[in-house]
């Protein structure tokens, strides 16, 4: 009975944990599970979470400091191998990455954030084939997995597959209809079949539910001027570099290489046009 009411109150600090770690909350997060790995050392969720709370304030090197003390008192446990994969590859550690996802992968059940992660790294390296064969094993093993579905269709459309890419995004919405991300990949897809009214309509979407987007902004902008609607257009670039004033170089790239583009002969007019307080007339 005593033994009971312990793992519920460790389960209870865990979930209190999780929560002020969600929160933002990291000093209280850290104290509660720094008391908890001193009374248990062996137990891989409060490990897990420690290395994730590192990882969470841009510090894989501690993250991987704590995970590799971890996997010492618990090696080859494939929560702890799989998250070491996640700060080896924030620390730009892309070999031994792949080595430790390819661990948890290739001698355990199928485990969807190492399939995921893995996948993503072959991805995000141009190897498409073997990317694909991986999400694919996780979308096969786990098919209400949104995200791996979304990361499968950005893999097949760098690889230029866009038919199957669609398919992918599609899935992932039948999923979680408000996944902006997956709204913005099919809007990707309209432009690049130059079906540009339906791709506006997905930009649009994407940017309802993640407002601060600025790959989907310049999208929606290239995508208006191409449908005519130039002065909307300009007051997305408008409202993007104001929040955004970096991007400045990308929105010229919109405005110069869209059929409806804007042509200044000087600088300062374009400065003006996208910079200036609003007036009647945006474009000329």
């Amino acid at each position: 009975m005593a033994q009971t009411s312990g793992n519920q109150d460790r389960q209870q600090s865990l979930a209190q944990a999780r929560h002020f770690a969600q929160s933002g909350r990291i000093a209280e997060a850290e104290r509660l599970l720094e008391a908890l790995i001193t009374d248990q050392p062996a137990d891989p969720e409060a490990q897990r979470l420690h290395a994730m709370l590192a990882l969470q304030q841009q510090h894989p090197g501690m993250a991987i400091e704590r995970l590799s003390a971890a996997l010492a008192l618990m090696p080859d446990q494939p929560g702890l191998l799989t998250e070491l994969g996640i700060a080896l590859k924030a620390d730009g550690q892309h070999e031994q990455a792949e080595a430790a996802l390819r661990k948890v992968v290739d001698h355990h059940p199928p485990l969807p954030a190492a399939l995921l992660q893995l996948g993503i790294l072959l991805r995000d390296q141009e190897r498409f084939d073997e990317g694909e064969q991986v999400l694919r094993r996780c979308v096969e093993a786990f098919p209400r997995h949104g995200r791996a579905w979304l990361e499968l269709g950005v893999l097949l459309t760098r690889s230029e597959a866009l038919d199957a890419a669609e398919t992918c995004f599609t899935r992932a919405l039948d999923i979680d209809p408000d996944n902006g991300l997956a709204h913005a990949g099919i809007a990707m897809l309209y432009r690049q079949r130059n079906q540009f009214a339906k791709a506006v309509a997905g930009y649009r979407r994407c940017l309802e539910l993640v407002p601060n987007m600025p790959p989907a902004s310049l999208g929606l902008g290239y995508c208006l001027q191409e449908t005519g609607e130039l002065n909307e257009a300009i007051t997305v670039y408008r409202d993007l570099l104001a929040q955004r004033p970096n991007l400045y170089q990308a929105v010229l790239k919109n405005l110069s290489s869209a059929s409806c583009g804007v042509i200044f002969q000087r600088p300062s007019d374009l400065r003006s046009l996208l910079l200036d307080p609003p007036s009647d007339g945006l474009a000329r």
